[in-house]
């Protein structure tokens, strides 16, 4: 039977076989996504309001992806 991996092993495993330009491509995509969803939670809180997932975990991820790998670092 094969084991599952967590989250946190098939991140590294993608980052570990990545090219450096595709592990770039993948920051700077990860940074816009975030900013985007950000700035959309900003505008339109009421669409956020009623998911599964409660907006401040979102907001919180922004920020924490901003102070690890944002562009401003």
């Amino acid at each position: 039977m094969k084991k599952i991996k967590s989250n946190d092993e098939m991140l590294i495993e993608l980052i570990k076989t990545n090219a450096p330009i595709l592990n770039a491509l993948l920051r700077e995509r990860i940074v816009m996504f975030m900013e985007m969803t950000k700035k959309d939670i900003e505008e339109n809180p009421e669409k956020w309001g009623n998911g599964f997932i409660d907006s401040s975990l979102y907001i919180a991820l922004c920020d924490n992806v901003n102070n690890k790998i944002g562009f401003n670092n």
